[in-house]
C-alpha cells in the first residue's frame, strides 16, 4: 500500500471486522460492491480517481473482512457502510453502488438521507421480480451443488464475450474447493438481495441520482434498470452499449470519467448513450 492510500479497520459489536482503504483527499466517494462484495472490484476505476477521496471495503464475511454474528440483510449491510463512514470521520459522502451495492445505496438514501450527497445506481434494481427470483434461485442451486462451477461460470455472465476473449485467464480459472462457510455466506447474500424491496419508497429519494446501466447486462437486464429509472423521475442516466454486468471493470476508464464528472460537476450529467 502506498502513502497515498490509508487503511481502514472497523470492529463492530457483533464481532464483524470490516477492512478497507481510502485515498487521502478530494470529495468523499464510498464505493459499494455487489454480490461478491470485494473492494478490489473497484481497483481499476479508483486508481484513476486519485483526486477524489475514494473509500472501498470488503463487506462482512468477504475477503479480509470477518462476518460477525448478525443476520445478513440489505439493511445490515447499509449499517456497515455507515460504520465505515463514521470510522473516517465523514458525515456524508457520494455513494456509488453496483448491483447489490445499488440496493445498499438506496437503503442509505432512504433511511439516512443526510449522509448521502448523491447516488450512482449502477446495474441495479428496486425490488423483487420474476426474472431476478428465477435467475438467482438457479444460481443458488448451482452454488450449493457445484460451488467451483458456480465461480467459474460467473465471468461468462458478467463480461462481454469479446472482452473475455482478450482475458482468457478469467475463462480458465482452476477449480477451487469452497468451504461450507463461504457457500453459506454467498447463499445468505443472495437471500438478502432477493428480499430487498424499496419499490414503493423510491419517490422519497431526493438527492441527485445517476442511474447507470448497459444494454447487454445478463445479470440485471436493461429492462429492470430502465424500470428503476422510470421510478426516479428526476434521475439522470447513462447507458453503455456492450460492456457486460461488470462494466466498472470492462470499461473502467470510461466508468471512472463518468464518476469523476458526476462528483465534480455542480450541474447534473446530461443523459446520453455510449
Amino acid at each position: 500500500m502506498n502513502d497515498f492510500v490509508k487503511p481502514i479497520e472497523v470492529n463492530l459489536p457483533d464481532g464483524a471486522r470490516l477492512i478497507g482503504e481510502r485515498s487521502a483527499s478530494g470529495q468523499p466517494v464510498l464505493f459499494i460492491s455487489g454480490l461478491a462484495g470485494t473492494a478490489r472490484f473497484w481497483q481499476a476505476s479508483t486508481n484513476l480517481l486519485r483526486h477524489q477521496h475514494c473509500i472501498t471495503f470488503d463487506q462482512r464475511g468477504i475477503g479480509a473482512s470477518s462476518r460477525g454474528t448478525d443476520p445478513v440483510s440489505i439493511s445490515r449491510l447499509a449499517q456497515d457502510c455507515l460504520a465505515i463512514l463514521d470510522s473516517v470521520g465523514l458525515d456524508s459522502a457520494h455513494l456509488v453502488g453496483h448491483s447489490t451495492g445499488g440496493c445498499i445505496a438506496m437503503e442509505l438514501a432512504l433511511t439516512v438521507p443526510q449522509r448521502v450527497r448523491s447516488l450512482v445506481l449502477s446495474a441495479t434494481w428496486a425490488g423483487p421480480n420474476n426474472y431476478m427470483r428465477a435467475f438467482f434461485n438457479l444460481r443458488k442451486d448451482l452454488l450449493h451443488a457445484q460451488p467451483s462451477i458456480y465461480a467459474r461460470f460467473g465471468p461468462f455472465l458478467s463480461y462481454p464475450s469479446e472482452w473475455l476473449d482478450q482475458h482468457p485467464e478469467l475463462m480458465n480459472m482452476p477449480a477451487r474447493d469452497w468451504s461450507q462457510e463461504r457457500v453459506r455466506i454467498v447463499s445468505e447474500r443472495i437471500d438478502a438481495l432477493l428480499a430487498f424491496d424499496r419499490t414503493a419508497d423510491l419517490g422519497q429519494i431526493r438527492c441527485p441520482t445517476l442511474v447507470m446501466g448497459t444494454r447487454d447486462d445478463m445479470v440485471v437486464p436493461e429492462f429492470l434498470q430502465r424500470s428503476l429509472l422510470r421510478q426516479l423521475p428526476h434521475a439522470e442516466s447513462y447507458w453503455f452499449e456492450r460492456a457486460g454486468h461488470f462494466y466498472p471493470v470492462s470499461k473502467y476508464e470510461q466508468f471512472a470519467r463518468l464518476i469523476s464528472s458526476w462528483v465534480d460537476s455542480s450541474e447534473p450529467l446530461a443523459p446520453r448513450s455510449d
